[in-house]
């Protein structure tokens, strides 16, 4: 069994920022609680806290529309992973190793644009046209404009054992 922190830069992909990678970063961090199942698999509970932001004006993509927001969110994730190469944290043998992994997330988040000085919450507007909100059945479910949602995380990664006690890895996830 493995606790720790993690820490990081997060960023925004999207329509706003449709080929930037790492534009507009901001700290990312969090802890973790990885189970060593054997040594090629890994499982993992993990609680993130990013910021995203975006901004045609800084992007530059399509600065006419004017467009912006940040996203505070706070992230709570499951996923395996698997380690391409036998890893044993405190083997000095068997202590680094790629990995990749997926898993399932529930997070919760508040965006806000600013418009002329105010700072203004999106969660007060309806982004998608107008529609019915009886259409949507998670609506229907828990209101209109509820800031949860789920995602799927993936990726890639290196882990090092570093000492006896202690690893350290380097990833990066969608």
């Amino acid at each position: 069994l493995e606790i720790g922190p993690h820490v990081g830069a997060s960023y925004y992909m999207g329509d706003i920022n449709p080929m930037y990678p790492f534009a507009q970063s901001r700290l990312q961090y969090g802890g973790l609680v990885r189970f060593n199942y054997d040594n090629r698999w890994t499982f993992r509970f993990t609680y993130s806290h990013a910021t995203v932001t975006a901004s045609d004006e800084v992007i530059k993509w399509r600065p006419e529309r004017g467009l912006n927001f940040t996203s505070k969110i706070n992230d709570f994730s499951i996923v395996a992973e698997f380690n391409f190469i036998e890893y044993y944290t405190g083997n000095p043998k068997k202590n680094v190793s790629p990995y990749i992994f997926g898993g399932i997330s529930v997070f919760h988040y508040k965006t806000f644009a600013t418009v002329g000085d105010q700072l203004v919450d999106l969660r007060d507007y309806d982004t998608e046209g107008p529609q019915d909100p009886n259409e949507k059945w998670y609506n229907k479910m828990f209101g209109k404009n509820v800031p949860v949602g789920v995602s799927i995380p993936f990726g890639f990664g290196v882990k090092f054992s570093l000492s006896r006690h202690m690893a350290a890895a380097v990833e990066w996830s969608m």
